[in-house]
């Protein structure tokens, strides 16, 4: 990621789309050839329908906003975070949308029959996270994706969590629109995210602005990716991500194996604990998060005893999910959540769970 850094700014260090010299068009060669790896990872056949965008969130907002009518009923589910939640109770005061969330179970798992409760003859999106940021299991997608096709409701998917952890075929399910970001599993920097819009006709912009193309219209264009790209975007940052995504690209089944021996060594370990609660389950696949809570000591004092005494860093809390934290009986106070990166090893597997036993000790 660095290297893609140190590249733009002493190699190119220009905008792309902004004049005919050179510096100007390797940018512009640069951003399209990251378009081109970040839809491998995709599935999507088709990479000028990935637009960039400032984070998730941004391109949540967008297809949110710029895709719903007043009173149309949505429906998203407990795994769902903040991101799609905050702007879905915005819209159901602004825009007199409503809203439904499909509830799972204590282990996080979802019964496709109570989906089918929740519509309504004005539902006209489904918006679901891939995996749950808390537990990290995943939701039975291509039985929502052929549920969406047969009741022809349009399905955007939040793939943040599982971008670069699992090969999406994004295309060859038909989902509608999807929003990610670029800075966890595809292992590139923060305020970098992307949307995929099947149709653009059928979404209106976020924001207007130049960008380098059709300068005389004022107009904003019409198709993607400029339609939603106003404004410079993060050039440095997608050079950092076109470096990130070619190594991933070397590296991604290594890696996956890798988090999978880690999160099953991690679960195995923490179920010796006493009185340690694992949440969610690995029956249905996941990536590599855990959370958990330890009877009679608070997350928060979890988190800061780790940090401070072993030098490891979890996060406690409620991790922006509060649904998901509902259908998991772990409200106020949340859990505390382990993730896993490419260059975690066993070793660090070992202090962490020293550490608990260590902790239980003392309390």
């Amino acid at each position: 990621m660095l290297a893609g850094m140190q590249d733009y700014l002493l190699h190119i260090g220009a905008n792309p789309n902004r004049g005919n010299h050179q510096l100007s068009q390797r940018g512009q060669q640069m951003v399209y050839e990251t378009r081109e790896l970040l839809s491998q990872f995709l599935g999507i056949g088709h990479p000028n329908k990935i637009s960039f965008t400032y984070n998730a969130t941004y391109a949540i907002n967008t297809l949110l906003s710029g895709f719903l009518n007043p009173f149309d009923h949505i429906i998203t589910s407990s795994y769902d975070h903040n991101a799609v939640v905050r702007p879905l109770h915005h819209l159901s005061k602004k825009a007199n949308i409503t809203y439904d969330v499909w509830k799972c179970d204590l282990k996080g798992q979802f019964n496709l029959a109570d989906l089918e409760k929740l519509l309504t003859p004005k539902t006209r999106l489904l918006i679901f996270s891939h995996a749950s940021n808390v537990i990290g299991s995943l939701i039975p997608l291509n039985e929502v994706a052929m549920f969406a096709r047969k009741k022809k409701i349009a399905f955007a998917l939040d793939c943040t969590q599982t971008a670069g952890h699992i090969d999406l075929e994004l295309e060859s399910l038909g989902i509608d629109m999807a929003a990610g970001t670029c800075h966890k599993a595809l292992l590139g920097p923060t305020g970098l995210g992307f949307l995929y819009i099947k149709n653009p006709d059928l979404v209106s912009p976020f924001v207007q602005g130049g960008g380098g193309f059709l300068a005389s219209s004022l107009d904003q264009p019409e198709t993607s990716p400029a339609k939603f790209e106003a404004g410079t975007i993060n050039f440095l940052g997608l050079s950092a991500l076109n470096s990130s995504l070619k190594w991933l690209s070397v590296k991604k089944n290594e890696i996956r194996s890798h988090h999978q021996q880690l999160t099953q060594h991690l679960r195995y370990e923490l179920l010796k604990i006493p009185g340690l609660i694992l949440y969610g389950t690995d029956n249905n696949g996941s990536i590599p998060i855990i959370s958990f809570n330890i009877k009679d000591i608070a997350p928060s004092l979890i988190e800061s005893y780790l940090e401070i005494n072993h030098q490891l860093i979890v996060r406690s809390g409620l991790q922006c999910a509060p649904l998901m934290h509902e259908a998991l009986n772990t409200l106020p106070d949340g859990a505390v959540r382990v993730s896993l990166g490419p260059f975690n090893r066993a070793t660090h597997v070992t202090k962490l769970v020293k550490a608990l036993w260590d902790l239980k000790s003392y309390s």
